[in-house]
């Protein structure tokens, strides 16, 4: 059995144990908009997409770029 390891080590982990997160958006009447989308994770964390513009959670970020995203690894 390994000793406890870092934050980091174990985020890391997870990403990379998986390739889907859950991005939201914000619509033009305040509702919310859930997508789930394929990503990758960069050295520091940083997490990137590739979408369609014309998708609604496209036209949402580009209305409104804040957004909130769940990544689930197991």
């Amino acid at each position: 059995m390994t000793g406890p390891t870092s934050w980091q080590e174990r985020a890391r982990e997870a990403l990379d144990r998986t390739e889907i997160m859950v991005l939201a958006t914000a619509d033009a009447d305040s509702g919310t908009w859930a997508s789930p989308v394929q990503f990758q994770a960069g050295s520091n964390f940083e997490l990137s997409f590739l979408s369609h513009p014309g998708t609604r959670h496209g036209r949402n970020i580009d209305r409104d770029p804040r957004v909130a995203v769940s990544v689930y690894s197991w």
